[in-house]
């Protein structure tokens, strides 16, 4: 009777422990590890560092052959191939052994003018459609070719990268230049070269109510330097403090932030009314009640 690797390893799997539910309330109340158990999973760990070191090394050994379809693939994009012969060039052959057999279609006839009815999809499912996208990127910077927005304007600015980049310390002329190499994987030469063409760009400029809540977050961390005496050492020193913790520095930090002068084609800071009456409101309601004899009307502040 024979086992496959799965059955072995599921088999191996029962008479492992369950893990425990909670952890960090359980730790305690844990058996100690002995020896035994320490020199086990030092093996095991050793052991899956061995394997990912392996898996590491394939990856980079794909490099080549990568880099061979990446520049086929640039060629055929000089030649404007339309989608579907873009998809056709990015889909494996079929191949029984691997693949399995092919599904048969069953076409059934129905009456004139109308077209005949299949019980199975028109295109194939392509399990690696998702790798599709960077093989196609890496091509189209291969072949100098830029894509275009909404406007017909290029997208990416490929006099950035006409000298080509340097990964891992190794300059290279050309993503397929750095595949051939065998050293660095697919994905650090896509990261590479799309970190330059199409750098994320996260605009903080407009009013957003995420930024509300990161600040108030932050608020209570924001540290201004100021000097003041120090009675043992009788002179006066740089002192970190917290402005949320002192009056002065509070009321000096907020009139700064209102009287700062935005840079030059920033929009100007305003708040309007509804927000300051908001503001106002929340100070009023920090005033001591002795000091609360004359409240700042917030339909008067500006």
């Amino acid at each position: 009777m024979t086992t496959s690797v799965a059955e072995a390893i599921h088999a191996a799997t029962l008479n492992s422990p369950r893990p425990i539910s909670n952890n960090a309330e359980m730790l305690d109340k844990a058996a100690p590890e002995t020896t035994a158990t320490v020199s086990v999973k030092r093996a095991l760990i050793e052991a899956c560092q061995k394997f990912m070191g392996e898996v590491r090394s394939y990856r980079r050994g794909l490099g080549p052959i990568q880099a061979s379809l990446i520049g086929k693939l640039a060629e055929l994009l000089l030649l404007k191939p339309t989608n579907k012969e873009l998809a056709e060039a990015m889909s494996e052959t079929w191949d029984p052994s691997y693949h399995g057999p092919e599904i048969p279609v069953t076409t059934i006839q129905v009456g004139e003018g109308r077209e005949p009815y299949t019980d199975v999809p028109k295109t194939k499912p392509n399990p690696y459609a998702q790798q599709v996208r960077r093989y196609k990127i890496l091509a189209q910077i291969e072949a100098g070719i830029t894509p275009l927005d909404s406007n017909e304007a290029p997208v990416w600015d490929l006099d950035l990268v006409k000298n080509g980049l340097t990964i891992n310390s190794v300059h290279y002329a050309s993503p397929v230049a750095a595949l051939v190499s065998g050293v660095v994987t697919m994905e650090a030469v896509f990261v590479a070269w799309t970190n330059v063409l199409q750098p994320k760009v996260v605009d903080l400029h407009k009013w957003s109510t995420s930024h509300v809540d990161e600040a108030r977050k932050s608020a209570a961390t924001v540290r201004v330097t100021v000097r003041t005496f120090n009675k043992k050492m009788k002179r006066e020193q740089k002192v970190s403090v917290v402005a949320v913790k002192s009056p002065s520095c509070l009321y000096g930090l907020i009139l700064g932030l209102l009287t700062h002068e935005p840079k030059e084609g920033d929009e100007p800071i305003y708040f309007g009314r509804e927000r300051a009456d908001r503001m106002i409101a929340a100070i009023n309601a920090k005033v001591p009640a002795s000091d609360k004899a004359t409240p700042v009307p917030a339909t008067e502040a500006k």
